[in-house]
C-alpha cells in the first residue's frame, strides 16, 4: 500500500506488476516482460554490480566498520546456466516490496535462482512504487558446497561469507554437505520481509530443501544486520540456527515448505507457507502457524 497515491500494489515473480485503488480492477504496471521499465537497467546488465556499504559488524565482543563490497550477483546465480543472458529473464523470483521509514524508500527482497542452489537475494530500492528499482546489495547466498557441475562451482570469496565469519575460507560443514545440500541448508529464495512489534525489520526466506530461515536486517539502511550473530557451525540437519544462514523456523530435510509470509495479528505472530507441489490435478495448499515471537518457534493447531 502506497499511502502518496492511494494504490494497492501486487508484484509477482519476474517482476510483473499490477495496481488497485480497490482491490477489484486492477491495471497493469509492468507486465514482466519488459524488466527493464521495472528495474534501472536493463534485466542482463541490472545485477552486475552494486555500491559498497560501509556495515557495523561484531567480532567478538567488539562493534567494528567493514566494507561491504560490490557483488555480481547475476554472475553468480548464472553460473551454471548454457546461457547467462537468457538465465536472468526467467529466474527473479518472489519480489517483496516493504516501505522503509528509516531510509525514506521503498526496498524490493529479491531472489534470482540458478542451479544447484546457486541462488542469492537483493535488495534493490526506489523513491516510489513506480519509478525504476536499482539493485542495493546482496542479502544472502547459497549454494557454496564445493561440488563442480560441469566443470564449475561457485566460489565462496564472490559471496559475504567474510563480513559473517571474518574469512573467506569456506567452513568445512558446507563442503561436507556437498550434493546433498538440500538437505541441510537452504535455497535462497521467496523472502518476506516485515517489521516486529518492536519495529526491528526481519527478512524469512527458503523453501523446500534446507528450509525456512529468517535474518535480522539492519532497518537503517535495509541491508542484513551483521552485528545480530547466530550460533550453529557444525553440519546438522537438525539444527535451528546456522551462523551463516540465520535462525532456522520451518522444514529441512526437503520437507514441503514454500513461500513464507509473516504478520503480526492480534497477539501472534502467524507464519503462512504453502505446503504440495505443482500438479495438474491441484496439490498445492495453504498452512498458518503462530507464535508469540516473530523468530519462533511457530506452532501449529495442533
Amino acid at each position: 500500500y502506497n499511502p502518496s497515491d492511494t494504490y494497492y500494489y501486487i508484484v509477482g515473480s519476474h517482476i510483473a506488476v499490477a495496481k488497485t485503488k480497490d482491490l477489484v480492477n486492477w491495471s497493469a504496471v509492468n507486465t514482466g516482460n519488459e524488466h527493464s521499465s521495472f528495474l534501472s537497467e536493463s534485466y542482463k546488465t541490472a545485477f552486475s554490480s552494486c555500491p559498497t556499504h560501509e556495515v557495523q559488524v561484531k567480532r567478538g565482543s567488539e562493534i567494528v566498520t567493514e566494507t561491504l563490497g560490490s557483488f555480481d550477483a547475476g554472475a553468480y546465480c548464472s553460473i551454471y546456466a548454457s546461457n547467462a543472458s537468457q538465465w536472468i529473464s526467467g529466474d527473479m523470483w518472489a519480489p517483496d516490496i516493504i516501505y522503509n521509514e528509516q531510509m525514506g524508500k521503498w526496498c524490493m527482497y529479491l531472489s534470482l535462482n540458478g542451479d544447484n542452489w546457486a541462488s542469492v537475494i537483493v535488495l534493490l530500492t526506489a523513491d516510489s512504487p513506480n519509478e525504476p528499482f536499482k539493485y542495493e546489495a546482496p542479502i544472502v547466498f547459497g549454494g557454496f558446497n564445493n561440488v563442480s557441475y560441469s566443470g564449475k562451482k561457485v566460489d565462496v570469496t564472490k559471496t559475504d561469507m567474510h563480513i559473517v565469519t571474518g574469512s573467506n575460507t569456506l567452513p568445512t560443514r558446507f563442503s561436507s554437505a556437498g550434493s546433498k545440500w538440500g538437505t541441510y541448508y537452504p535455497n535462497c529464495i521467496d523472502p518476506c520481509s516485515f517489521y516486529d512489534e518492536e519495529g526491528e525489520l526481519w527478512l524469512a526466506y527458503g523453501s523446500w530443501s534446507g528450509g525456512i530461515f529468517m535474518l535480522k536486517l539492519d532497518k537503517n539502511t535495509g541491508l542484513r544486520d551483521y552485528t545480530y550473530t547466530y550460533t550453529g557451525t557444525t553440519l546438522d540437519a537438525n539444527a535451528t540456527s546456522d551462523q551463516y544462514f540465520g535462525k532456522k523456523i520451518a522444514g529441512g530435510y526437503y520437507v514441503s515448505g514454500e513461500g513464507p509470509y509473516i504478520q503480526h495479528i492480534g497477539n501472534y505472530y502467524y507464519l503462512f507457507m504453502s505446503y504440495g507441489g505443482y500438479a495438474p490435478d491441484g496439490g498445492y495448499e495453504m498452512r498458518v502457524f503462530r507464535s508469540t515471537s516473530p523468530t519462533g518457534p511457530y506452532k501449529d493447531a495442533a
